[in-house]
């Protein structure tokens, strides 16, 4: 997200050609280059900065490394005129390949290039992924505590939720508003909560499971979406945040709720409450 492709975007639209910057990941930009006005996918190629290294994307998938810096505009034009005269999709031979010194990646290799940049993103936001056990044994702990009863939470004591469903239907500027708020506020509570080095489990139903440190994602600039390797919201699944003795939690519904419980919690929440929390649907006393 803080990576910079100023030079190359005003270059290449210099010369007439459409640049588009993109969501690669989501953690990550990437640009998207086309001689076509459309931005037609098959017919464009993708350019990506990770930390200080330049990769390329073209349909296939194909991806490669670029080791020439002081060439990644000269690349992207030879290929998308070539393109553009062929008719045909970017196309890397070996003449190319070897005048730019490009570096052929696999589609595994540069899968696990993209998730090792997404963990060290995260890593540095206070955010650990859980061994493949520990997830296990954690799970095996909350089904102990909360269970299920025709699809909905049987929600702990004390506990209090809210339907924020609203929020997933509003236009992109309003939802993004109300969900920075959201998420500022709950890491506010959870700073609150917990000590300096203490982190929560963070279970994600279909995704990956982390260690969360609130107090190191305190100390980033901004506390954007981005920073949030599982989002509060609930979207596609179920997500739980959950101090390590179950003490107090959240639990984000994939039917458009969240449960906060636990005494101290509930009351950090309750003292500065989300703008999408209006008055509970449920309370659990």
């Amino acid at each position: 997200m803080e990576q910079d492709y100023t030079a190359i975007i005003k270059r290449l639209k210099d010369e007439g050609y459409w640049v588009a910057l993109t969501q690669a990941s989501h953690v990550a930009d990437s640009l998207l280059l086309s001689g076509r006005q459309d931005l037609d996918l098959f017919h464009s190629l993708r350019v990506h900065k990770r930390d200080q290294n330049w990769h390329m994307s073209l349909p296939g998938p194909c991806h490669y490394r670029i080791t020439q810096l002081d060439r990644i505009c000269e690349l992207c034009r030879v290929l998308l005129a070539t393109a553009q005269a062929t008719g045909i999709a970017p196309r890397v031979n070996d003449d190319i390949a070897n005048q730019y010194a490009l570096v052929e990646l696999s589609d595994i290799e540069w899968s696990a290039l993209e998730r090792d940049y997404e963990l060290r993103y995260w890593g540095e936001r206070g955010w650990r992924q859980l061994a493949d056990l520990d997830e296990e044994n954690i799970w095996e702990r909350l089904f102990k505590i909360i269970g299920f009863d025709d699809g909905k939470f049987i929600e702990p004591h004390p506990s209090a939720t809210w339907d924020v469903s609203s929020l997933l239907i509003l236009d992109a500027g309003s939802r993004t508003q109300l969900e920075a708020d959201l998420n500022n506020k709950m890491l506010a509570a959870f700073v609150q909560c917990l000590g300096v080095n203490e982190e929560l489990y963070v279970l994600d139903y279909r995704h990956p499971c982390f260690l969360f440190s609130p107090h190191r994602m305190k100390n980033c600039p901004v506390a954007t979406k981005a920073n949030w390797a599982v989002p509060i919201l609930p979207e596609d699944t179920h997500h739980f945040y959950l101090e390590k003795d179950f003490r107090f939690g959240l639990l984000s519904h994939l039917d458009g709720t969240i449960c906060v419980f636990g005494k101290q919690f509930l009351a950090a929440v309750e003292t500065n409450r989300p703008l999408v929390f209006h008055e509970p649907i449920r309370n659990a006393l």
